[in-house]
């Protein structure tokens, strides 16, 4: 639908707008069950809070290239907002979501003093921030100890080790050209816990899924897929300069980093698919990418993120 819908880098503006608006909504109603449970621990599901750390990223980056979103303060408030959810509500896939995702953000900008600057700034108040929600509520800080040495040890952890044996059924029971070609589409899974118990879940991995269902070779086609989409990202972003464009390309790129490291737990949602899709749409709308990248290349010259620059005449540039 994002595919098809988007037309102009405009679409693409009133897009996010109404994700990261979105988000800040789940992000509210999160604070409202916390409220009322007692705990943010899992007061959502992980879906809530993947949406939430996507659009913090989102709005980060905009904020990156002086892009506005909703209004100067405002922005800031809902930046804290979001992660404040993404971290707190405790889930590690969510976790892994945002570490990938960070990852991601300082390879764009790891060459940009003043941004690693304010990076560094915002981990440490983030540090503060958390050690002092720890002390005033320990019994948070407990939960989220427990969760994080589950992150670090899953075999020691009932949720990480139960799906881990299911992983591991299920693919011993592929069978000859089942893993090369998987078993097609359907809800047929199925695994036994005992000998009483049959679990007929989804595997909470991606991968899994889709060696489940398209096998081997549909595993290395899709991660062929993301691996070109993540190139020609990274190829037309070094011919961009700071603006929307830029900044719509960063955010979907970081967003796939952050989601393909969320799927390792669960199965791939929505919110993934759209900022994959913004990815897709942005590198559309830059038709001469490649010719223009060979040229600003060869003559270093600063590239409008909108309207390319003719390298025609570099003394010019």
């Amino acid at each position: 639908l994002v595919l098809t819908s988007l037309r102009q880098p405009e679409d693409i503006r009133k897009l996010l707008v109404i994700v990261i608006g979105s988000a800040i909504c789940v992000a509210l109603y999160t604070v409202a069950r916390a409220g009322l449970a007692g705990s943010i621990v899992r007061s959502v599901y992980s879906q809530a809070a993947l949406i939430a750390a996507l659009a913090g990223f989102a709005m980060v980056i905009q904020r990156m290239h002086r892009i506005v979103t909703f209004g100067p303060v405002l922005d800031r408030l809902s930046i804290c907002l979001l992660f404040a959810i993404a971290v707190g509500t405790a889930h590690r896939s969510v976790w892994l979501a945002l570490g990938a995702g960070f990852a991601v953000t300082l390879f764009f900008y790891h060459k940009r003093a003043a941004v690693m600057a304010k990076i560094v700034t915002l981990l440490v108040i983030g540090a503060f921030a958390a050690s002092l929600a720890i002390s005033v509520f320990p019994e948070m800080g407990t939960q989220l100890t427990k969760k994080f040495d589950g992150l670090m040890n899953p075999t020691s952890d009932g949720t990480a080790s139960w799906r881990m044996e299911g992983w591991r059924q299920q693919l011993e029971a592929l069978d000859g050209s089942e893993v090369f070609f998987g078993n097609g589409l359907g809800g047929y899974y199925k695994w036994r816990q005992d000998r009483y118990t049959t679990i007929t879940a989804s595997p909470h991995n991606a991968y899994i899924q889709l060696v489940l269902k398209f096998g081997l070779l549909g595993l290395l086609i899709y991660l062929l897929v993301v691996i070109e989409i993540f190139y020609k990202g990274i190829s037309a972003r070094k011919g961009l300069g700071q603006g929307s464009m830029r900044a719509y390309l960063e955010m979907g790129l970081v967003s796939l980093g952050a989601g393909h490291a969320y799927v390792f737990g669960y199965g791939f949602e929505p919110i993934i698919l759209v900022f994959f899709a913004i990815t897709a749409v942005t590198l559309k709308f830059l038709p001469n990418a490649s010719t223009h990248l060979a040229r600003a290349y060869q003559y270093r010259i600063p590239v409008s993120p909108e309207i390319p620059r003719s390298a025609g005449n570099p003394g010019s540039a």
